[in-house]
């Protein structure tokens, strides 16, 4: 049986276009229609469909994709499939959406470096937007602002940065060149430097060498393990700013680890400023995951956090000589009341009938984890769901009169057979979205997924930035984030040039020592 194609993205996008709107600093898409598809990986091979959208994708709740199986948007060959149904090898899996891309900061990226001749192309990548299309991104992407703004098509990116990262991309502009420079990369010999802000005073200088591994993919978690993949990265304290108890901190990743940068930093104890994945006291506890083991439960973090809020309440008094019964006349300033709300509500008892499933957590990790980093995944994705608009477990599609009529039919089979067996299902609204939506504000017309206020600018990105990478044939250098307080600006100013030469000695020393190393091998 031949394999079902692909629906062509292209003709997607050229059937109805999206349109972007620039507004207060940022780059938002209208919703529009979209087809995600993919072919099964082999892990996926004989489990359920539900369980494969759950577990792999997890971009919506358990409930709708139950009710996207049901009502056939998700299909398997383009057929509709049902919650029993099975992925098998060479399946093609679709789930056509109405899409609500997050927005994105709207500076465009800074063109370094073009070569046409050679097919090279350099930018500066803001923070916030993905290089490629992946999850809720297909027109907020680094290679489709370059498309779109610079008319600039077929592009080969040669090396990766997050989301939340801004700095230095490496492209070509054509396959041949792009396979050149990212030969580059693949052989080890290029030198990256960074320069990220970070809580705290930090040391004059740190050496970290500690192993780590990834263990949540849905939420892109990396951890510090005993059996992960060895990891190293070089820091200097830059500058020290008092008001906001922050650092500014040079970092040279001696390796290429997904997330090594920011774990390291946690591992120290000086997170990334704004970091939303390592440095909450909501997820972490007070130490923030100082030492790589949080070993701390959701209780445990909940009683700090209103800790927390008791000692900043009795420095308020202390400073503002308030007695006891003016303490008892006002409301206490508390800072962490809101986290607090949030864990109690995606975790507590009764949270069950609303947020995503958690089943499948350590599902995918290539170690065993312990109890402790379970909870603390469930409470990243507490945060998450909370972001998102936490009522997502009653998102759905329409897409014309024929589908929801489609809809409305699976419902009424669906409410017989729970009468029929007698059961008394506390997520019925979650499946009876008419009911739910209808009159209410907030929510999207055409799907009535909640729609979510645009965050502010400030946490689209993180203060990491890929100031420079070194090879031995070139050197690019992005412009300093701005984002670096003045003392940090001195100290790149003062030690730069001396600094830039000593990379490129050591990348010489690198490449001396492949030669002589492959010279080796062919005289062995």
């Amino acid at each position: 049986m031949p394999q079902t194609q692909k629906v062509d993205v292209k003709d997607i996008f050229a059937a109805d276009p999206p349109r972007i709107v620039y507004k207060e600093g940022l780059r938002s898409v209208q919703p529009y229609y979209y087809v995600y598809q993919t072919y099964a990986k082999q892990r996926w091979f004989g489990r359920r469909l539900v369980e494969v959208c759950t577990t792999e994708f997890r971009d919506r709740s358990k409930s709708y994709y139950e009710w996207a199986i049901q009502t056939g948007i998700a299909t398997i060959n383009s057929q509709p499939a049902t919650l029993d149904s099975v992925v098998r090898n060479g399946d093609l899996i679709q789930n056509r959406v109405h899409a609500h891309e997050p927005p994105v900061v709207a500076e465009l990226p800074v063109i370094i470096y073009e070569n046409k001749e050679r097919g090279w192309l350099v930018v500066s990548k803001p923070g916030s937007m993905p290089v490629h299309a992946a999850g809720r991104y297909r027109k907020n992407t680094l290679l489709e602002i370059l498309q779109d703004e610079y008319k600039m098509n077929s592009l080969y990116c040669c090396n990766r940065l997050d989301r939340l990262t801004s700095g230095v991309m490496v492209i070509g502009t054509r396959k041949s060149a792009g396979q050149q420079l990212g030969a580059a990369f693949m052989r080890g010999v290029i030198k990256k430097e960074y320069i990220a802000r970070v809580l705290g005073r930090f040391p004059d200088r740190e050496t970290v060498d500690e192993p780590i591994i990834t263990v949540d993919r849905q939420m892109g978690l990396v951890i510090r393990h005993e059996h992960g993949k060895q990891a190293k990265t070089m820091f200097e304290r830059m500058s020290y700013d008092p008001v906001t108890d922050t650092s500014i901190v040079y970092c040279q990743p001696l390796t290429g680890r997904t997330h090594q940068i920011r774990v390291h930093l946690q591992y120290l104890g000086y997170p990334i400023a704004n970091d939303p994945l390592y440095s909450s006291y909501e997820v972490w506890g007070v130490k923030r995951g100082k030492g790589g083991w949080p070993t701390y439960t959701t209780e445990r973090v909940l009683g700090e956090l209103l800790e927390l809020d008791r000692e900043h309440d009795q420095e308020q008094e202390h400073k503002q000589g308030q007695n006891q019964e003016q303490r008892k006349e006002q409301p206490l300033n508390t800072c962490h009341s809101k986290d607090v709300e949030i864990l109690e509500k995606h975790l507590g008892d009764n949270a069950k009938h609303f947020i995503r499933s958690d089943d499948d957590i350590g599902f995918n990790s290539p170690v065993e984890l312990h109890e402790e980093y379970k909870e603390v995944i469930r409470r990243l994705r507490a945060q998450k769901d909370e972001s998102d608009g936490w009522a997502r477990w009653r998102d759905a599609l329409g897409f014309g009169s024929d589908e929801q009529e489609k809809q409305k039919q699976n419902q009424i089979k669906e409410d017989q057979q729970h009468q029929k067996h007698g059961h008394n299902d506390t997520n019925t609204d979650a499946h009876n979205l008419n009911s739910v939506t209808q009159g209410l504000g907030g929510y999207c017309p055409t799907c009535f997924i909640p729609l979510i206020p645009d965050p502010p600018r400030e946490k689209l990105f993180i203060y990491l930035h890929a100031t420079r990478y070194t090879s031995p044939d070139w050197c690019f250098q992005a412009p300093l984030p701005n984002w670096i307080d003045e003392g940090g600006r001195k100290w790149w100013d003062a030690n730069n040039e001396q600094r830039k030469q000593g990379i490129v000695e050591n990348v010489n020393q690198l490449v001396k020592e492949e030669e002589e190393r492959k010279a080796a091998e062919e005289g062995g």
